[in-house]
C-alpha cells in the first residue's frame, strides 16, 4: 500500500496515511485584520512631524504660494534696509530701532527660505547623471568672485586713502571683503538664475542689475567688514554684547540692497501673471 502524508509518498509503505491540516493564511489573515482597521506598522505610512516643525516648515501649497512668500520676504528685507539707511546716521543709537531692524531682517531671509523652497518643491533644480567615480569641479565662479572681490576690497580702500578706520591689517581686511562679496554674491546669483526661469526677458534682466548692484554694495559692505575683522573676532569671544552694537557700521553699509530688492520684486511679479500648467 503507497501510502503518504503531506510533502509527499512515505518511505514506509506499513505506515497509515496522516494528513496534517493545513496551516492559516497568515499573510492573508494579517491583511484581514488590516483591512478592518486595525493600525498598520510604523514602516507603512511616513513618521507625522512634530507641531513646532510643521509651523516652522509648513508643506508646499503651490508654486504661486511659494512665490508670494518670496515675494514678501523681498519687501519686509527691502522696508527694513530703506529704514536702515534713512537713519543710517543714528541708527545704533537708537536701541528699538536698531534691534527691530535685525528681528525684520532675520523674519525677512526666513521668508524668502519659505518661498524658494516651496518654489523648489514644483520646480526641482536639475540633476547631474551620477557617475562611477564623479569628478568634483572646481568652483571657479566662486573662486572668480572671491578674487575679484577681494580686488574691488582694495581698489576702494586705496580709493578712500587707506580704507575705514584701518584697525586691520590689510593682507586681512582685503580677503575678508572677498569673502562678503562671495557670499552677497552667490545669494544673488541664484535668485537671478530662479527669475531666468520664469522665461521673461525684462525678469532676466532686471535679475542681472540686481546682481550688479549687490556687488557694488557688497564691496562697500566687504571693506568695513574687512576693517572690523580683529575687533569683530575678538568681541564675538570676549563679549557678545558689544559685538551686535559692533556690526553696526556693516547694518549701515549693507542698507543700499534695499534697491536690489526692488529689482527682485520687479524680476518675479511677472511669474505670478504667467500660466503654469499644473504647478499653481
Amino acid at each position: 500500500m503507497n501510502v503518504t502524508v503531506e510533502g509527499g509518498p512515505s518511505t514506509n509503505p506499513d505506515r497509515p496515511t496522516v494528513r496534517t491540516p493545513p496551516l492559516p493564511d497568515t499573510q492573508g489573515a494579517r491583511s484581514e485584520r488590516r483591512s478592518e482597521g486595525s493600525e498598520p506598522r510604523q514602516g507603512d505610512r511616513p513618521v507625522p512631524r512634530g507641531r513646532p516643525v510643521r509651523f516652522l516648515l509648513p508643506l508646499p501649497i503651490s508654486a504661486d504660494h511659494g512665490l508670494s512668500v518670496l515675494l514678501f520676504g523681498f519687501a519686509v528685507e527691502g522696508a527694513t534696509e530703506v529704514y536702515q539707511f534713512l537713519v543710517r546716521g543714528n541708527l545704533v543709537q537708537g536701541p528699538l530701532g536698531y534691534y527691530s531692524t535685525l528681528a525684520t531682517t532675520i523674519f525677512g531671509f526666513y521668508l524668502m527660505f519659505l518661498g524658494l523652497r516651496e518654489w523648489h518643491a514644483f520646480h526641482p533644480k536639475p540633476t547631474r547623471r551620477k557617475l562611477a567615480f564623479p569628478k568634483r569641479p572646481w568652483p571657479w565662479f566662486g573662486l572668480a568672485l572671491w578674487i575679484g572681490g577681494s580686488g574691488m576690497t582694495a581698489a576702494l580702500s586705496f580709493a578712500l586713502g587707506g580704507g575705514g578706520t584701518g584697525a586691520a591689517p590689510f593682507w586681512i581686511a582685503w580677503p575678508v571683503g572677498g569673502v562678503v562679496v562671495l557670499a552677497f554674491g552667490s545669494f544673488f546669483f541664484g535668485l537671478r538664475k530662479e527669475a531666468q526661469l520664469l522665461g521673461s526677458p525684462s525678469a532676466n534682466a532686471l535679475g542681472w542689475a540686481a546682481f550688479t548692484w549687490s556687488l557694488g554694495v557688497a564691496t562697500v559692505a566687504g571693506l568695513v567688514v574687512g576693517d572690523l575683522a580683529v575687533r569683530l573676532l575678538t568681541e564675538f569671544v570676549t563679549n557678545w554684547v558689544a559685538l551686535i552694537a559692533s556690526v553696526g557700521p556693516i547694518v549701515v553699509a549693507m542698507s543700499p540692497l534695499f534697491v536690489t530688492y526692488a529689482l527682485m520684486i520687479g524680476a518675479f511679479v511677472p511669474g505670478l501673471r504667467k500660466p503654469r500648467d499644473g504647478n499653481r
